[in-house]
């Protein structure tokens, strides 16, 4: 049998096309569910870096001098310069996690 053959024959042709359909079917989910495995590790990440930013501002004592004032506020000002830094990974986050909600309600209310 020629490759002329079997796309003459409706059944193959039908068959192949199904086959076509539910590999991209398959590779679609598969990058979604890539995506949002991605995403669950930037979330990890950024939940980390958070966590322990807020256990470092919360763990600082008063300052008894003024080196110890200028010290602390050097450090909250690295803190800041990271708390800005980290700003666009927090945004996209955000609006990936509301994408996920918003597939997720559309997927149970269908």
């Amino acid at each position: 049998m020629h490759s002329v053959d079997i796309l003459c024959c409706p059944f193959l042709h039908s068959r192949c096309l199904y086959v076509y359909l539910q590999l991209k079917s398959r590779e679609e989910r598969l990058g979604e569910a890539s995506e949002l495995q991605h995403f669950l590790q930037n979330l990890d990440h950024f939940q980390k870096w958070l966590s322990e930013t807020q256990t470092a501002v919360a763990s600082e004592d008063t300052p008894t001098s003024l080196s110890e004032a200028e010290k602390l506020l050097a450090q909250h000002a690295q803190i800041r310069e990271d708390i800005d830094q980290m700003q666009p990974e927090y945004t996209r986050l955000q609006e990936f996690g509301a994408k996920v909600i918003e597939q997720f309600v559309a997927l149970n209310q269908g």
